[in-house]
């Protein structure tokens, strides 16, 4: 029996599509490329305030900022849980100030009018400066109740100057881990802290047998990491009336801008 003409061409058709294997490979379309993986730095992204002149990056387990502004001054208020068990505290906290600097204040002058000084008096146990612009405080407020250490990262330009800090609870526990993963955090804040995109970061924050401390970020060097029972140094600012807390201040409440 003749096949009819649709049919041959059906046929025809089929036997069209049906190609050899090709053993080259050359005749199989290109595999898409997957995209790389992102890295965690890539991950983070850059966020900014006072317009764009101060730029920061924050770990993605602290709590998105709580935000606020005054005249031309903008503040950033994160809480950061602490998730063990044992510890006086759940959570602590940590603040970033950035104002213009309208009275061409230096670094020093500008550090000195913000340490430890509306709080129960404390010792700076460390005091790092890298370069011209940048300054990393360590205090340790041996009258609060707990005691403990707060940490404050001073940035000043002619045109602008900004304030991190962030305090680090007493901790009796050796077997927690959060402060040694909340010591990378700070120093990775402190490294990403930037303004005009510049910054100079030579300090890194660590943890130790209880205490806290400073060491230079290149050279791993050792700045001080000692017991904070012990008075080193007076933090340089105005004598205040010694009170005795319940507990960590509240970033918020210690800083007067």
């Amino acid at each position: 029996m003749a096949t009819s003409a649709p049919a041959q061409e059906h046929g025809s058709k089929k036997n069209s599509d049906q190609s050899e294997p090709d053993p080259t490979g050359e005749g199989k379309p290109e595999k898409k490329k997957q995209p790389e993986k992102k890295t965690e730095k890539e991950k983070k992204p850059r966020l900014q305030i006072l317009g764009s002149k101060v730029t920061y990056s924050a770990p993605r387990r602290w709590t998105k900022p709580q935000i606020s502004t005054r005249a031309k001054l903008e503040a950033l208020q994160f809480m950061i849980p602490l998730p063990v068990t044992g510890t006086a505290a759940p959570n602590t906290s940590a603040i970033v100030i950035a104002e213009p600097n309208t009275d061409k204040l230096s670094l020093v002058d500008f550090s000195n009018s913000k340490i430890p000084r509306k709080y129960p008096a404390g010792s700076i146990i460390a005091d790092q400066t890298d370069g011209d612009s940048w300054r990393t405080v360590l205090s340790y407020v041996h009258e609060g109740n707990p005691p403990y250490t707060v940490l404050d990262r001073f940035g000043v330009t002619p045109e602008v100057r900004v304030h991190f800090r962030i305090i680090f609870p007493k901790e009796d526990d050796a077997k927690v881990t959060w402060p040694k993963t909340l010591s990378q955090e700070s120093s990775d804040f402190i490294r990403n802290l930037r303004i005009n995109e510049q910054n100079k970061a030579l300090v890194e924050v660590s943890y130790n047998s209880g205490n806290w401390g400073l060491h230079e970020a290149k050279a791993r060097k050792k700045i001080a990491a000692q017991d904070p029972s012990k008075e080193t140094q007076k933090a340089k600012a105005p004598t205040t009336k010694k009170t005795i807390s319940n507990g960590p201040a509240k970033v918020g409440e210690e800083f007067s801008p």
